[in-house]
């Protein structure tokens, strides 16, 4: 009965259809076409609505990842930072604060829900790719077991340094170093994690001799995070621990002997890995002999050792702040390779007879034996040079040494050596560390007569090797529209700046040598260096700029080098090498990888220095929130100003922070104007500045101009 009432529904309902009348047919077909026509629209709606929506959630989300890069906003006119002057590379080489890592200790516990280290360490990497907020990476560090422990300069406590940007997060846990002993230099305990651009190494545990800091590895190649190889570690630790603790006479037979000469060991405050001793002799010709010793690192540490692929992997050592991470283990850099007073240690000396004119009219290369006289740091050496009454027994040697270097210095000049100097700071600490200010870095006549005895040397060693595959140390000629671009600017800022019609040596080093000590022409002086190319390694040899060396690269620093450490190598075997074309072709490929990991890694060391540095002038300054600075601007930006205060701490002027007017900024003046009382701040202007707020964590010192300031001014 169903089914017929069914069947009869629907024919009266088609035997109605067919009734309709024309006008009926027409109407509905209308109706469906309406219908349809609004489908249509609907679905385009639809479609505009999710495509607004995704490109709102695109520009949140922009926004919260470049969140860090609004803390430091602009000016961005020096924005990268370039080292083009080797001889103040060179002087780094001779003057790094090595061995002055703490004891670390791995602390904290932090109950049941902590993570095991894998998914810490997936987590650490999520939260990294999304944002580089601080809190992120604590929440992270707490659940793995790693306790957040706050900042204290005792001398055994334990200390947690922060370090953060969009591009890398560095947590270093460390305790204060308290002792001279080698063998309690480094830590019992620690944890370092270290972030680079998502290449991350972490290492934990309880070990003793610094095995974990020790293993710092920069792994550009990898994008993923990785966890150093525990075999790994304790095979290169095991090969550094059976190596000898001194010279045998079987070492020694093939050797130049100079243990009974005088010569001595410079080098800066605190450092352990001395890669470097020097002599002087005064020749019945009137010239001068100069023996650069230089640590025979690739005697101990071969091309086929752990410690060597360990080397390769870091590059060189690396000096964030007060610490200290090795290339090479300290047992090798601190220890038999180091050139410590009064014990015999292995050398390659450069020998070097040098005229009046500062010209090297003899030369000679070999593999040596020394025994320092003293090893002193340059402090100590400029005290007994400028003391007329210093009874110090080697006195005469180091006025030799300083009667040459005059002669070198001549000879810099007349080829037209570019001395940057741009200013290096250095933190002032107590006797407890805390931080007491801030200081430009001087390392005073010692320091130059090794920078310049290391140039020579270096440049020595690759002129007469330059017929070998080599890598160089290359510095290439600015381009002369981006200099004077930044002169443009100096310029527009009313800063009296020459216009060069060549960006020759020449005319870069008269302008340089024509400024004064004052905080402008430093300013003058760090446009004028941002305008140059990066210095780099590189196995095309297209000569040094700034030097004004046709030929150059790194020899004199094999303990915290790789390049120096591969140029011993390359010495080592060039007699025995294969000289075949497959030979050649490979070992080009590797020089070049070598280069290239290098510059990547020296850049964002860098970096890391960089921020380090302004960690700690944040640090400083949360101590003096309230108190007037005499700063000077160094940029200016559309919404801000950097500055510079008179005792070498950096901060920023914040637009609205200036109380007593509405401020813009000028493009065509390159200035900061205010809108009523039209005063101008441009680069190179002194005032006086409120410290506003600091805050070590995202690493920023504000200062401000209240009204009451600006009153007090006028």
């Amino acid at each position: 009965m169903n089914t017929t009432t069914t069947y009869r529904k629907k024919i009266k309902s088609s035997e109605s259809k067919d009734n309709q009348s024309p006008s009926e047919g027409t109407e509905n077909h209308s109706n469906t076409n309406k219908k349809k026509s609004l489908k249509i629209w609907l679905g385009i709606l639809i479609v505009a609505a999710i495509i607004l929506i995704a490109i709102i959630v695109g520009v949140i989300i922009l926004k919260n990842v470049g969140g860090n890069k609004d803390k430091k906003e602009e000016p961005n006119i020096l924005k990268d930072n370039q080292d083009t002057q080797d001889g103040n590379i060179d002087n780094n080489d001779n003057t790094g604060n090595s061995g002055n890592t703490g004891n670390t200790e791995n602390t904290g516990n932090t109950g049941n829900n902590a993570l095991s280290k894998k998914e810490a360490l997936t987590a650490f990497e999520s939260d990294f790719k999304v944002s580089s907020k601080i809190n992120n990476l604590n929440q992270v560090l707490m659940k793995s077991n790693l306790k957040h422990t706050s900042i204290s300069n005792g001398v055994e406590s334990t200390t947690l340094s922060i370090f953060t940007k969009t591009k890398f997060d560095l947590y270093t846990l460390n305790e204060s170093y308290a002792g001279e002993d080698n063998k309690d230099f480094y830590s019992k305990k620690f944890i370092t994690v270290i972030t680079i651009n998502s290449m991350c190494t972490v290492f934990s545990g309880s070990k003793t001799d610094c095995e974990l800091e020790q293993y710092l590895d920069l792994n550009v190649k990898s994008k993923n995070l990785r966890s150093i190889d525990e075999e790994e570690v304790q095979e290169v630790i095991k090969e550094a621990k059976s190596l000898p603790t001194s010279v045998t006479e079987e070492e020694i037979k093939d050797r130049k002997d100079l243990r009974d000469e005088v010569i001595l060991t410079l080098d800066c405050d605190g450092t352990k890995d001395r890669d470097d001793a020097v002599g002087v002799k005064k020749l019945p010709n009137g010239n001068y002999l100069l023996k650069v010793n230089i640590s025979h690192v690739s005697h101990y540490v071969t091309k086929e050792s752990k410690s060597f692929e360990e080397a390769l992997r870091r590059t060189s050592s690396h000096y964030p702040l007060h610490f200290c991470i090795p290339m090479l283990h300290h047992i090798i850099s601190n220890g038999i390779c180091s050139l410590h007073g009064g014990v015999d240690r292995l050398t390659r000396t450069v020998e070097m007879e040098f005229n009046s004119l500062g010209e090297v009219v003899n030369y000679d290369i070999y593999k040596s034996v020394i025994n320092s006289k003293k090893a002193m740091t340059y402090s100590e050496g400029n005290d007994i040079l400028n003391n007329p009454n210093s009874t110090f027994k080697y006195k005469y040697d180091l006025n030799l040494m300083r009667e040459l270097n005059i002669i070198l210095e001549r000879a810099k000049n007349k080829r037209n050596y570019i001395n940057f100097d741009v200013e290096e700071t250095h933190i002032v600490q107590d006797a407890n560390n805390n931080i007491t200010g801030f200081t430009p870095t001087d390392h005073g006549e010692c320091g130059k007569i090794i920078e310049n005895f290391m140039l020579v040397a270096n440049e020595t060693v690759y002129k007469h090797f330059a017929w070998f595959i080599l890598a160089y140390r290359v510095h290439e000629v600015p381009d002369q529209d981006k200099v004077n671009e930044m002169l443009n600017l100096l310029r527009e800022s009313c800063i009296k700046v020459p216009k060069l019609n060549n960006v020759s040596s020449a005319a870069l080093k008269n302008l340089i040598n024509n400024l004064d000590t004052s905080e402008v022409s430093q300013i003058i002086k760090s446009y004028l260096l941002k305008s140059q190319k990066k210095a780099r390694y590189d196995t095309v040899n297209v000569g040094h700029f700034a030097l004004q060396y046709m030929t150059y690269g790194h020899f004199t620093s094999p303990i915290r080098r790789i390049m120096d450490l591969i140029m011993h190598m390359t010495i080592d075997n060039i007699e025995k090498f294969d000289y075949s074309e497959d030979s050649i072709k490979e070992f080009e490929k590797f020089l070049n990888e070598v280069c290239e990991r290098t510059n990547r890694i020296e850049k964002i060391d860098r970096q890391v220095n960089e921020e380090c540095m302004e960690m700690e002038m944040a640090h400083y300054m949360e101590n003096h929130i309230g108190e007037e600075y005499e700063v000077y601007v160094t940029e200016i930006g559309r919404h801000s100003m950097l500055v510079k205060t008179t005792d070498h701490i950096r901060g920023k002027i914040k637009l609205e922070n200036m109380e007593d007017d509405k401020y813009y900024y000028d493009n065509d003046k390159k200035a900061i104007i205010g809108k009523h009382n039209k005063r101008k701040y441009q680069i190179g202007n002194h005032f006086i500045a409120l410290v506003k707020d600091a805050c070590k964590e995202t690493r920023t010192v504000n200062f401000e101009i209240p009204k009451q300031l600006v009153k007090k001014m006028s």
